[in-house]
Parts: C-alpha cells; structure tokens; sequence
C-alpha cells in the first residue's frame, strides 16, 4: 500500500536542508566528547539563522548559518578547554609533584635545551602548519576533525602535516649535529686515542 505525502513548498524545502546541513556541519565540526551537544547546538544556530533572516540581516541563510555554528562550536570547545584546564589543575597528584622533584638537574636542562629548541622550530614553520600540529597532537583530533576545523581537505591537511614534520625533522637534526652544542663523534675519538699515551 502507498503512503501518500503531500508535495513539499519550495520554503518547506530549503528550510528542512538548511535544517540537515546545519546538524551536519555542527557534528562534523564538534569532538566526539561534545556529541550530546549537538542538537542543541543546532536548535541554537537554526534560531538565531531565523531570527537573523527575520530581521531582514541574510541574504544567504545557508551561509549565514555555518559561520554562526563555526562560532558557537569555536565558543564551546573554547569554554570546554577552560573547564578541563580547571580540572587539571585541581587534580595535581602529590605523585606528579614528587616526580617532578626526583628530576636531576642535568635532565632539568636537557629538557630545557630541548623544548627552547623545538620552540625554535615550531617558529620556522607557517601558521597552517602550526595550527595543524597542535589541533593533531595537542588536542588529539584525527585528520579529518582537523582538516575539517581548518577548512582544507583531509588530503591537504595529511600532506601538510607530513612536511611540517620534515621541516621539524630536518631542524632539529641540524639543531643537534650543530658544532657549538655537540662535538663530532670523530674529534671525540682522536682526543680519546692521543691521551692515552704510548
């Protein structure tokens, strides 16, 4: 038996895609821990979209929409990061203190050496570059999550993470094979054979 469905208004039609294309783009945009939040986020973004072409502000509800839902996710995530940073630094263990205490001053220094110098290198790279390698490995975002946030494609986003990691690469190697900071392994070795005498 068919069921019968009254034909659809053109406007019936545009608001039910807006509708879907909203709940997409917010899902798409938001980690899995913020899953829970996006229907919510959606009613939100699709209120303030109907508000704003009520208002006569839009001319391009499609477009207006995904840029107020990149700012309300942008928001969230935002107040996310605060909330958790708050949580981490009520949860210090005495462990971690105690930890960070055994920590020789010859490791204190290595450690020292080593971050100034990756800080030196993540300054060489461009601001996409950076931006894709904390979102990867800082926030812990997969490469679609994060190609997605940055607006590139997931193609695009593997293929620039490889070479800011080449260029890290190449940087830090240059960095530690460096004449003033590390002697050669050879000069090492004359001066080891010469002081032993005959």
């Amino acid at each position: 038996m068919r069921v019968y469905h009254p034909p659809q208004s053109p406007a019936d039609r545009r608001a039910q895609e807006l509708r879907n294309t909203v709940h997409c783009v917010v899902r798409r945009l938001l980690p899995t821990r913020f899953l829970n939040e996006v229907d919510d986020l959606s009613q939100q973004v699709l209120l303030a979209t109907l508000q704003a072409c009520r208002d006569g502000r839009v001319a391009k509800p499609l477009s207006y929409a995904i840029g107020v839902a990149r700012k309300r996710v942008a928001s969230l995530l935002r107040r996310g990061a605060r909330e958790e940073s708050l949580d981490r630094d009520d949860t210090l263990s005495s462990d971690s203190l105690v930890a960070n205490a055994e920590r020789t001053p010859a490791r204190q220094l290595e450690a020292t050496e080593q971050a100034a110098e990756l800080k030196q290198a993540l300054g060489r790279l461009k601001p996409l570059e950076r931006a894709l390698l904390e979102l990867r490995f800082v926030d812990g975002l997969s490469n679609r999550q994060a190609a997605a946030r940055l607006c590139i494609s997931p193609v695009t986003s593997s293929r620039v993470k490889y070479d800011a990691l080449q260029k890290l690469r190449r940087f830090l190697v240059r960095a530690a094979r460096a004449p003033a900071v590390r002697p050669s392994v050879r000069r090492q070795a004359r001066f080891s054979v010469h002081s032993l005498g005959p």
